[in-house]
């Protein structure tokens, strides 16, 4: 399964304990440094609808240049 996908399902899910959502975020925070620069991520820009890249271990838009979300 490929890294981009690996994060999204571990963003995604709904923790209800505080302690397991800490872990959520670290173990995503990791993955994406690996993800490479320029992959495509499924989710769009909320600003042009534009689909999101991976540049740095953050999700933006390349498009319109607006949206930008790390960790």
């Amino acid at each position: 399964m490929p890294l981009q996908y690996v994060a999204e399902v571990v963003s995604g899910l709904k923790l209800d304990d505080g302690n397991l959502n800490t872990w959520k975020n670290g173990v995503v925070r990791i993955i994406k440094r690996y993800i490479k620069n320029g992959t495509e991520s499924k989710n769009t820009c909320e600003f042009c609808g534009a689909k999101l890249v991976y540049s740095e271990g953050c999700l933006k838009c390349e498009a319109c240049g607006k949206y930008s979300k790390c960790g």
